[in-house]
Formats: C-alpha cells, sequence, structure tokens
C-alpha cells in the first residue's frame, strides 16, 4: 500500500474485507486539502486488525501517526535515508549511510538490523533509494537473509517514463520523469 493511492482505493478495499498482512507506508501522502483524508486513510490501514507488519518510511512526515495507529501485534520494519535518525526501536531497519551515482545507477551502503552490505541497482533518485530500502524492509520482515535481500534488490528495475535514463556512447545522460504514458514521450 502507498500512500498516493490511499484516499481512493484503500478505503474501498478495507471495506470490501481486504485483509492486509504487510503494508508499506511510504511516506508520499502531501500537504493539501486532501491531508486529512490521506492520514486517516493510512491510520485506517495501520489499525487494521490482522496486519502483522508495517514497513515505515522513517523520514516520511507522516510516520509518527501512522506508527501511534499500529495495533501491538503489529512489527515494524523502518527505514531511512538519514544516517543519525533513530530506528533501534523497530523490530527491524533499514538505512542507507551512503549513497553514490554509479554509471549504470546508484551504490547504496547500508546498515540494517541484519547486518551491512552495499547493492547497485539500475536507479536513479533519492524516492528510489526510499523505494529500495521499503523492498529491503519488506523481505528482511519475511525472514530472509540480507545476502539474499541485496541478491534481489540487485535486480529491481525502473519504471519506464519515472526517471528513465537514456545513455549512448560519448553522449550525456538522458533523463525522463513523469512520462506517464507513451504520448507523453512525444510532447
Amino acid at each position: 500500500v502507498a500512500a498516493p493511492c490511499l484516499p481512493k482505493t484503500l478505503p474501498l478495499a478495507i471495506s470490501e474485507g481486504l485483509h492486509l498482512d504487510t503494508a508499506v507506508f511510504a511516506g508520499d501522502a502531501e500537504a493539501g486539502p486532501d491531508a486529512r483524508a490521506q492520514v486517516a486513510a493510512l491510520r485506517r490501514a495501520a489499525a487494521q486488525p490482522g496486519l502483522r507488519w508495517a514497513v515505515i518510511n522513517r523520514d516520511a512526515p507522516l510516520s509518527a501517526p501512522i506508527e501511534d495507529a499500529l495495533g501491538s501485534r503489529t512489527a515494524r520494519a523502518c527505514f531511512s535515508q538519514h544516517p543519525q535518525l533513530p530506528l533501534a526501536d523497530c523490530d527491524c531497519w533499514v538505512r542507507a549511510t551512503g549513497i553514490s551515482a554509479t554509471t549504470h545507477g546508484l551504490l547504496v551502503e547500508l546498515e540494517t538490523s541484519a547486518g551491512s552490505g552495499s547493492v547497485e541497482v539500475p536507479l536513479l533518485g533519492r524516492s528510489n533509494v526510499a523505494n529500495l530500502l521499503a523492498v529491503i524492509g519488506v523481505l528482511l520482515s519475511t525472514g530472509r537473509d540480507l545476502h539474499s535481500a541485496l541478491s534481489v534488490t540487485s535486480r529491481l528495475q525502473g519504471v519506464p517514463g519515472r526517471l528513465e535514463p537514456f545513455t549512448a556512447p560519448n553522449s550525456p545522460l538522458v533523463v525522463v520523469d513523469h512520462a506517464d504514458r507513451p504520448r507523453t514521450l512525444l510532447h
């Protein structure tokens, strides 16, 4: 479950009997006229009976209300891109300790509750680092060891039209973002 789709889809899904085992609270909710509705939807998702794991972006402003709404039976897998942010109170955690650009994407150095490591991914941008950390948090919450989680995440691919790199020999890197439809690339 990602925050951008909550106001429309999650209340409907919960009312139709969808039961979540693990929910990722990415923290993409935006301030504005729908902010209260987004917070309410996030809190309902966090309080849902049967939710075993909540994977939470501790860098997000809405992480505190989400965590406040979690039931005592819900374990927390927390992630952050900030090396100083406390995560030790979480059941498992993932932290980016270094992010650097490579010729193929990003190299992300990590500390986790399962150990330290690094992963190179063919992705660009801090939003994709947050997504990567969320995926590692989900994998660790399911009992995967860190080596296995890093192996899986090293093969992730980006979404076409979203921070999508285009390269050619002896040419600059061109990045297309927010091209959600093929015709967008033509304008």
